[in-house]
């Protein structure tokens, strides 16, 4: 299981979604969700990172700003 990750997004065609420890995290359609917490981001090219420490919380950047915090 992957404990990072980074994904670009560049149209509204491009998606992932991936197991972190068995927690769920992806993007769809410009929103990327955690655990089922949806979190709009903007329209344009994306870089997505996210990590997950030893205690299984969960960060996600976009495009070098925070959009999750656990």
């Amino acid at each position: 299981m992957p404990s990072s990750g980074t994904h670009t997004i560049e149209m509204d065609s491009d998606w992932f979604e991936n197991d972190y420890n068995g927690r769920k995290v992806g993007c769809r359609n410009w929103v990327v969700t955690v655990d089922g917490k949806q979190i709009p981001i903007e329209k344009k090219k994306s870089v997505i990172k996210i990590e997950v420490s030893a205690s299984d919380e969960i960060d996600v950047w976009v495009n070098g700003e925070k959009v999750h915090d656990e």
